[in-house]
């Protein structure tokens, strides 16, 4: 349930009214409204330049959210009741989905279900043909950049702010001026691929990618992942003549640490063939030093050569040929 604040012509009254209740004990305070102001802070992001900050305020008794739409990075002010609240923010430009929006303890982010092969024109039944990837995955998208800050208790009263400062260790801070610090930063990790020492990658007419196993949602009240794996696709190319490259974003890898990251590496022939190459890179995913930004290095990989005559291959009775390859240690 979305509230929205009081107009301002009426403060005057809602003042004398709350001055009662706080001092009469005749009214629930809850009733009137008073505005802080959310101040945005880029330190821990300082190359983030969204246009707009979405603040979520969910009252901690149930009763209801107020969600503002703030123009800019900078923050602004918001009227809400006064009372005592939890408190999210983050980008609202962005196609990742709010889901749940209705408590801070269910609200969770999410992205939408894909084609494996974004454009196929097949009619589906190219990306039939390799849902051995993992068939009890969903595929969905990659997520784009959120910038994110929050706080579990959040108390406005008619002349002072309190909340808790997570960054802090939960130090609970008093704001006199009712103006409510927020340091947004990155909770979506970077993953880049890097293939090399890769033979016969003149005969590639496409190529694409994608990785199983990865955290498909992630909750804003302590930024947890689901134990179930999605399948992200994500586009590469081929590069310097013996190279495959690419990079995506990613909610990061599932709690289940039994989840096992597959990356997929799709390549199409000149000749019409298609071919699957499948990697095993969960040792890189889950001891990369830097989980936010993480590298998948494959080197050596051997094409097959490309029918010198692409007419006299019928495109339309080829299956994918899959090859597993495994990486070992690395």
């Amino acid at each position: 349930m979305i509230k929205e604040a009081v107009p301002v012509g009426v403060m005057l009254t809602l003042s004398m009214l709350v001055q009662s209740c706080l001092y009469d004990g005749i009214r629930d305070c809850s009733d009137y409204y008073n505005s802080l102001y959310i101040d945005n802070h880029w330190n821990l992001a300082p190359d983030a330049d969204p246009e707009g900050m979405a603040a979520f305020f969910f009252k901690k008794d149930g009763s209801g959210v107020w969600r503002f739409d703030l123009v800019g990075k900078d923050g602004g002010q918001v009227r809400l009741p006064m009372g005592d609240y939890a408190f999210v923010t983050l980008n609202d430009d962005t196609a990742v989905q709010f889901e749940d929006t209705g408590s801070y303890e269910s609200m969770f982010l999410s992205t939408a279900s894909c084609a494996l092969f974004p454009g196929a024109t097949d009619s589906g039944g190219e990306e039939m043909s390799v849902r051995m990837i993992s068939p009890e995955e969903e595929t969905v998208m990659c997520p784009e950049t959120i910038w994110y800050d929050s706080s579990p208790c959040v108390s406005l009263s008619l002349d002072r702010l309190s909340y808790v400062d997570i960054s802090e260790g939960e130090k609970i801070r008093v704001s006199p001026f009712l103006i409510l610090p927020a340091h947004p930063r990155s909770i979506v990790c970077k993953y880049h691929l890097v293939v090399t020492g890769v033979s016969n990658l003149e005969g590639v007419s496409r190529v694409s990618a994608a990785i199983s196993g990865m955290a498909g949602q992630i909750k804003i009240d302590g930024l947890s992942r689901p134990c179930q794996g999605v399948t992200l696709p994500f586009p590469v190319k081929c590069s310097g003549g013996s190279g495959i490259n690419g990079e995506f974003l990613t909610f990061g890898l599932t709690s289940d640490p039994s989840v096992r990251n597959i990356l997929s590496l799709f390549v199409w022939l000149a000749d019409g063939t298609r071919h699957c190459y499948e990697f095993d890179v969960t040792s890189q995913t889950t001891t990369a030093d830097d989980p936010m930004d993480v590298w998948i290095r494959i080197d050596g990989l051997e094409l097959p050569v490309s029918a010198e005559n692409k007419g006299s291959f019928d495109v339309t009775v080829d299956k994918w040929n899959t090859i597993v390859i495994n990486l070992g240690g690395s």
